[in-house]
């Protein structure tokens, strides 16, 4: 193999492996096939010239230079093909066959005739074919069979335009025709490489062409039906690009250490591989700066959207802005944001921007519609049978849906249903002119819907698909909390505007609840003689002190009415009315039946409390505040968490009180014993924290 053998040797390996893999991936599409045929002859194409430049026999090499020339023929029927299958032609099946037909006649005149070939030239790069007679001919053919490709491409570039004029359907079934159209062109400057067969000595390199468009339209089959090419094809042109450079660079190195220095062939090789691999990395590396620049602005655009929406309050000025922002930014043609109205669960249109086919504001779309049941429903039915990928389920793309709708493995009759659901999707998507619907999901429930139309000049990438649904999931946090706030401002002017009658009622209604829960904690003084008015004062006083402090460190208990919790400590011994006199004011010990009597009380002050609605906290604390962290005390045994801290505060202060103060049964203990016993005890009778906390307050002498 020469050095100028390489350059084919790398092209005819690369659209060879390219086609067959795109082939293997894809194998079910129609346009795999077309694709690995005219990859195929391709490869042959380069093949013959690999042998024909590396070959010192004049004849052998005139064989495979006859070889190449038969490849290179197959790629015109080849190229219609895959644009028939492309475009879903079925009525130009026929000519594609007659095209084959043509190429297969030729073939044996190509092999044999010195009218088609006759003979080779010798260049410094090795032999090449020379043009017979009828090769004109053959070029009129070949180049008849492409331009006739490009025009159906170009026929069908006009259809789609005409049904987005005026800012109608997306645009991008005509970026899709348009950027095939354009590889193909590419392809088609490989022409260069019969300039050679008419005496001119002009290195053949319309294979870079080539191998540029066998990497655009594999990536586009396989990534994503033709999605996002427009990267692939800015990619592909500067890696061509740096090549030229590249080889340009080794070319002038290797005529330096050769022709000028005198070393070997293999040291001048040497010599300028190092310098062409600098430089084409350089290139590349720099390239790829400037093309996925724009990139990173359009995702600095959105974060700075999403930012701008925080600050805005009003629900509706927010979708306005944020309709305004997008179609300023990714200039689309049209952009409709839809909200769910709680009252009817209907989406109604509420802000749009561009021009659209209907009259705007008020356009209802209902749970029942195709587009909403897709993203509860029908989306994750299509992955569950295998249809779409994941990703898909999760928004909804007008060319996408129409490529389903050709798809074969909708084709069974067992999924009709199906068919039906995309084609009202389909018609919806188009009555709306939107190319992109992406749902703004807030928790489990669709708060919005973001619709977009077509881009103006350019189309939807998968990247843009996942920035614009992370940008949707934020629209729809800021979106229900601009709801939340301006419920919240609406119910606090309503509650400003109670008359001053109704407030003044409201503030009596309060007084005479406080003063009746007073007088019936007074009803067990006459029966308790230890229950005294002061015992109850100290006893709310703790309470109050605890639950001041306590809550900064964000205790983990539901939120209770204030006023609750107190009646519940003021009236935590209101079961005691229950018990005999003789057994309350017995001087001396009590037995065990008298005990069971006694510890009756919580249970009696729990039932006599429990059905008097708004009052179920107090009736908790009530019936709970003898119980014991250890699980030892009464009337349940309950033990840790199972204890309110109601009930948990109650036991301390309670506690606490008693041992402060004098009975006539014995003398009160200092405040330092009585601390002393709530430490000794905690962890068993009473809750560690709540001790911590209370011996704590009694230290700074706030208690």
């Amino acid at each position: 193999m020469t050095f100028y053998s390489v350059f084919p040797f790398l092209g005819a390996v690369c659209v060879l492996f390219l086609g067959l893999f795109v082939f293997l991936k894809k194998r079910k599409e129609k346009t795999t096939l077309s694709f690995l045929i005219f990859c195929s002859s391709l490869f042959f194409w380069l093949l013959g010239y690999i042998f024909s430049y590396s070959l010192d026999d004049k004849n052998l090499a005139f064989l495979f230079c006859k070889i190449s020339c038969t490849g290179a023929m197959f790629t015109a029927p080849a190229f219609y093909h895959f644009t028939v299958d492309f475009l879903k032609l079925k009525k130009e099946k026929k000519w594609v066959n007659v095209f084959y037909g043509v190429m297969l006649f030729i073939t044996p005149f190509s092999m044999v005739s010195p009218y088609f070939l006759s003979g080779v030239y010798k260049y410094y790069w090795g032999y090449y074919s020379k043009a017979g007679l009828l090769h004109p001919l053959y070029l009129v053919i070949f180049f008849g069979i492409f331009v006739w490709g490009f025009y159906l491409l170009y026929f069908h570039y006009r259809l789609y335009r005409r049904y987005r004029e005026g800012g109608a359907l997306d645009l991008t079934e005509t970026t899709r025709i348009k950027y095939v159209f354009i590889a193909y062109i590419i392809a088609l400057f490989g022409a260069v490489d019969y300039i050679p067969k008419y005496g001119v000595e002009f290195y053949p390199f319309g294979f870079i062409f080539e191998v540029l468009f066998v990497l655009i339209i594999a990536y586009a089959i396989v990534a994503h039906r033709l999605m996002g090419i427009k990267v692939v094809v800015q990619k592909a042109t500067q890696i061509i690009f740096s090549f030229l450079i590249a080889i340009a660079i080794y070319f002038a190195f290797f005529y330096l250490g050769f022709n000028i220095i005198g070393w070997s062939p293999w040291q001048a090789t040497i010599f300028a591989i190092l310098p062409c691999l600098v430089c084409f990395t350089l290139l590349i590396l720099r390239m790829q700066q400037l093309i996925f620049k724009k990139e990173e602005d359009y995702q600095l655009a959105l974060i700075r959207i999403a930012r701008e929406m925080v600050r805005i309050k009003l629900p509706l000025k927010l979708i306005e802005k944020v309709a305004d922002s997008i179609y300023e930014i990714i200039k689309v043609r049209q952009v409709s944001i839809f909200l769910l109205d709680v009252s009817t669960n209907e989406y109604i249109l509420q802000a749009t921007k561009g021009r659209v086919l209907f009259q705007g504001i008020g356009f209802v779309l209902k749970q029942k519609d195709a587009i909403i049941d897709w993203f509860y429903k029908t989306g994750k039915e299509f992955y569950q049978r295998g249809l779409i990928r994941n990703e898909e389920k999760d928004f909804l793309q007008l060319d996408i849906i129409r490529d389903w709708l050709h798809s074969e493995k909708l084709s069974d009759e067992k999924e009709k249903n199906l068919i039906e659901v995309l084609i009202r999707i389909q018609f919806q998507m188009e009555l709306l002119r939107t190319s992109l619907i992406i749902p703004c999901w807030y928790g489990e429930k669709i708060v919005g819907l973001l619709c977009l139309g077509g881009m103006v000049k350019s189309q939807y990438s998968r990247r843009d698909v996942e920035l614009l649904s992370g940008f949707a999931d934020d629209m729809a946090m800021n979106i229900s909390n601009a709801f939340l706030i301006h419920d919240l401002r609406k119910e606090v002017h309503e509650k400003t505007l109670l008359s001053r009658e109704r407030y003044n009622a409201y503030q009596r209604l309060e007084t005479i609840f406080k003063e009746i829960i007073s007088a019936f904690a007074m009803t067990v003084n006459k029966m308790d003689p230890d229950y005294t008015y002061e015992h109850v004062e100290k006893t709310s006083k703790y309470a109050q002190k605890l639950v001041d402090k306590l809550q900064p460190k964000q205790i983990k208990e539901k939120l209770i009415s204030r006023d609750m919790f107190f009646a519940g400590i003021l009236l935590h011994d209101i079961g005691k009315i229950f018990i005999p006199k003789n057994i309350l004011n017995k001087p001396g010990p009590l037995n065990e039946e008298e005990w069971k009597i006694v510890r009756r009380h919580p249970i009696d002050g729990f039932e006599l409390l429990k059905n008097i609605k708004g009052m179920e906290i107090s009736a908790e604390i009530i019936r709970h505040h003898h119980e014991r962290i250890d699980g030892k005390g009464y009337p349940d045994g309950l033990k840790g968490d199972q204890i309110s801290i109601g009930a948990k505060i109650v036991c301390v202060v309670d506690s606490f009180e008693a041992m402060t103060a004098d009975r006539p049964y014995r003398k009160a203990k200092s405040r330092k014993e009585a601390l002393s016993q709530l430490v000794e005890n905690s962890g068993t009778q009473f809750d560690s924290q709540i001790v911590d906390v209370f011996v704590e307050l009694c230290e700074k002498g706030e208690i």
